[in-house]
């Protein structure tokens, strides 16, 4: 009777538990790689704002991070926060079965004061640096791709072999503007995991928001990539996940109490929540488009009424071992 106890106790614990985008390049020859990427990007007047959250892991180490742009980028941080409030708006709707219903802004520095203008006769022209959180970062202007690989060299980074080729690859569509922030791991929020990179605020000008994800090839493993998107249409990607789509009308904005969210939206504006899991070798350049429709869409998480499920998961179970085991005694006794 003891081992009957104890095989349903062990049962009601053991039950339950059935149920950043850019280039990674680590500083000399440490390991280190990109993880996953949450972004929102804006998108209105051919203007688009490109917030980023990204993952990595790896030893602490120095390294830097690489970020191409079609257009002359302005670098400002992002309040991380508004990953939280997208995150709890766009969540998914959990209904019990049987139930009806059911940061501080960057500082920027005079070019000469931290890089002396280097560049400007090999291929790599420095436009203007600055700082946001614990990220150190310069733009650049490049015309060649082996320039950009011996500018990076000649800090001292570890080049992937991968790497030329991908430079070379915005540069032939005009993507002549990178973004290159280099990670003072001393002053991050590192632990056995890794860290989050400081979030930014990347704005540039283009015909169609895009995210340069191929860049991403360079340090790193396949990855999840969530997208949220605020224009004026519903947006999607190629082999994107639809998890949440809303058109953002005057009452719905009056209504809204995400104070970090609501300055990124305006009345008429459709929001739109894109997942993905792609591997590395098949990581390319996302560009959003319009979805075929405008219906709103939030997901939807049937879930069973536990505990009492599992009491009933329990005593099922339970009935059918002590069955068993009175059916064996009595086959023994015959």
């Amino acid at each position: 009777m003891k081992n009957i106890w104890f095989f349903l106790v062990l049962l009601i614990f053991i039950v339950p538990s059935l149920s950043g985008d850019g280039g990674i390049i680590p500083h000399h020859y440490e390991e280190i790689y990109e993880t996953g990427q949450t972004a929102f990007i804006t998108f209105k007047n051919n203007k688009e704002a490109l917030m980023l959250l990204v993952e990595v892991s790896g030893e602490e180490t120095e390294f830097m991070w690489l970020f191409p742009c079609p257009s002359l980028p302005e670098v400002d941080s992002a309040n991380s926060s508004i990953f939280y409030d997208l995150a709890v708006f766009s969540a998914p709707r959990y209904v019990k079965r049987g139930w009806e219903g059911c940061c501080e802004s960057g500082d920027y520095y005079p070019l000469e004061d931290k890089y002396g203008g280097r560049g400007e006769d090999n291929g790599v022209d420095p436009i203007y640096n600055g700082s946001v959180g614990f990220l150190n970062y310069e733009v650049l202007y490049v015309t060649e791709s082996e320039s950009l690989v011996s500018y990076l060299e000649d800090n001292e980074y570890s080049v992937p072999s991968n790497a030329e080729e991908i430079f070379q690859f915005y540069i032939n569509k005009n993507w002549n503007y990178f973004i290159a922030a280099v990670c003072d791991t001393e002053n991050a929020n590192w632990s056995n995991y890794g860290t989050n990179i400081q979030p930014l605020k990347i704005s540039f000008s283009t015909n169609k928001p895009v995210y340069p994800l191929r860049i991403s090839r360079i340090g790193s493993i396949d990855s999840e990539i969530v997208i949220y998107i605020v224009a004026n249409h519903k947006k999607i990607f190629t082999d994107a996940e639809v998890k949440f789509a809303k058109r953002i009308d005057e009452e719905t904005l009056n209504d809204l109490y995400y104070y970090y969210l609501k300055e990124f939206l305006w009345s008429g504006s459709f929001l739109t929540k894109c997942y993905a899991f792609i591997e590395k070798a098949s990581m390319d350049d996302l560009v959003l488009e319009d979805a075929p429709d405008n219906e709103e869409f939030r997901e939807i998480h049937f879930y069973s009424s536990y505990p009492a499920d599992t009491f009933i998961l329990v005593c099922v179970f339970g009935l059918f071992w002590f069955y068993k085991k009175r059916v064996s005694k009595f086959n023994k006794l015959n």
